[in-house]
């Protein structure tokens, strides 16, 4: 077992921001000038909007939310800190003329999400009353733990078979070349691009691929760990330790630095949630081992003259606080004036229209913005970057729209399958989901989450869930289940 755990803080961290907008505006009118403070105080004004629109319902939309990893919540965070915040700087640090379109386009955010909130709230509404209830206390157990624990066994043999395909198929492990070459440097970026999106495999193995990073393993790894934690049974810890050194060395094999990262904040979220308390030595020890790989990896694709602390920390730095928000504006400087809106173009929800097919933005917008007209990267950027470049601004509006209905209606989809209580299935898919919906929210376009990262794959899961075994988690709750499990 964990141990004890505490209570859980009562800090309303929404009303302190209510409270405190009018000392933060006067803060803003002493310290910036001219641009910057019209910049600054747009955001806290939009800000200050969406929290009053959702304040009633914080605990679901706000920064309440982060209390318990609510999914609308956590991207509320994630799009204020990464790309809200920094977009002021990269407004200032541009002369486009659509910088304005783009820093309206970004506070679109605060005004539509927390409006579509309330409209969905009115048809489809969420039990306030029972997220106080069952939320606030600790982990559940239910029957569903025992079929749990046989998914999690077909999963696990699932994740082996996916490996050992992805090894025969691979012909260089860019982690392997790592170890066995020290000019590795030089390669590892096209190495990294070989073993995955360039990998010459069928489409349908680059997606179980691709779920198997983001999907089965972390799920894999969480789910025994929920287990473990409830039952302290040695079964449960071989199986949560076998999942974590698959997932481990799996999302480690391409070199990519968020996949792994994603499963220790997902490992973080975890004890969060089950401790309901943090402190600063936690946040510290957590950031440290969140970033450890991706700092690792920095220093081996950098050359070596400049493998020196500083200039590794500026850059992560600058991948984590600065790139998403200056990718999204390169969509707006690109088109339309540099090529003319898409008009669907970007995504197969409408590229079978034309009969040149898909348009690759991401692609096309990195050999513009890295002056490499070869390269077969990729910028991606957050959810409006490709709206964009297809629609303009009516695309802005549309996919804000989509976007917030959408946190909705999935986030009460995973309460409903989990009777709002914090059981096997609550905590798998909401502490497994975090890194999809914090950093790679903020650095994907709507189709990739949905298909490669594997979010259709989750809602069909959640349907067939609640259609077959939806009984057993209303019926137990509070059952005894240590003599089945």
């Amino acid at each position: 077992m964990m141990g004890k755990k505490n209570k859980p803080a009562n800090i309303d961290f929404d009303k302190i921001f209510i409270i405190l907008f009018p000392a933060l505006l006067l803060i803003a009118t002493a310290i910036f000038k001219e641009e910057t403070y019209f910049l600054v105080v747009s955001l806290l004004a939009c800000i200050f909007f969406y929290e009053l629109v959702i304040f009633k319902y914080r605990l679901i939309y706000g920064l309440n939310g982060l209390r318990i990893l609510s999914i609308p919540s956590l991207v509320f965070f994630t799009y204020t800190i990464l790309i809200a915040i920094p977009s002021i700087t990269v407004y200032l640090s541009e002369t486009h003329p659509n910088r304005f379109l783009y820093f309206f386009s970004i506070l679109c955010y605060y005004i539509i999400v927390p409006l579509s909130y309330r409209i969905s709230f009115l048809f489809s509404p969420i039990k306030i009353n029972l997220l106080h209830k069952n939320f606030l206390g600790g982990f559940k157990k239910s029957k569903l733990d025992i079929i749990g624990y046989e998914i999690l066994l077909i999963m696990f043999s699932l994740s082996v078979g996916i490996l050992f395909i992805y090894l025969l198929r691979v012909d260089r492990i860019p982690l392997f070349e790592i170890f066995s070459n020290k000019n590795a440097y030089l390669a590892l970026e096209i190495l990294r691009e070989k073993s995955m999106k360039l990998l010459d495999v069928s489409i349908f193995e680059k997606y179980l691929f691709s779920w198997q990073r983001e999907i089965i393993l972390p799920f894999g790894i969480l789910g025994s760990l929920f287990l473990a934690a409830q039952y302290n049974r040695n079964k449960y810890k071989i199986l949560f330790l076998l999942f974590l050194l698959m997932g481990i060395f799996n999302n480690s094999l391409t070199v990519a630095k968020m996949p792994t990262a994603s499963i220790i904040f997902s490992l973080c979220s975890f004890y969060f949630i089950y401790r309901q308390r943090i402190n600063f030595k936690f946040v510290l020890i957590s950031l440290i081992v969140i970033f450890i790989f991706p700092i690792f990896i920095m220093y081996v694709v950098s050359i070596p003259e400049l493998r020196s602390p500083e200039i590794v920390f500026t850059a992560l730095l600058n991948r984590i606080f600065v790139i998403p928000a200056a990718v999204l504006f390169q969509y707006f400087k690109i088109f339309p004036s540099m090529h003319s809106f898409l008009y669907g173009k970007s995504t197969n929800l409408f590229s079978w229209l034309y009969s040149e097919g898909n348009f690759k933005t991401a692609n096309y917008v990195a050999k513009i913005w890295w002056q490499e007209p070869n390269t077969t990267g990729s910028a991606n950027a957050v959810y409006l970057g490709n709206f964009w470049a297809d629609f303009g601004i009516a695309g802005v509006i549309f996919s804000t729209l989509f976007v917030a209905l959408f946190l909705h209606y999935f986030y009460l989809l995973i309460l409903r399958s989990s009777n709002y209580s914090k059981n096997i299935i609550y905590i798998t898919l909401t502490t497994g989901l975090v890194g999809t919906f914090t950093f790679n929210f903020i650095s994907t376009s709507v189709t990739i989450l949905f298909i490669t990262k594997g979010l259709i794959f989750v809602i069909i899961l959640l349907i067939l869930q609640n259609l077959f075994f939806g009984r057993l988690v209303k019926e137990s709750n509070s059952i005894k289940t240590s003599s089945f499990v």
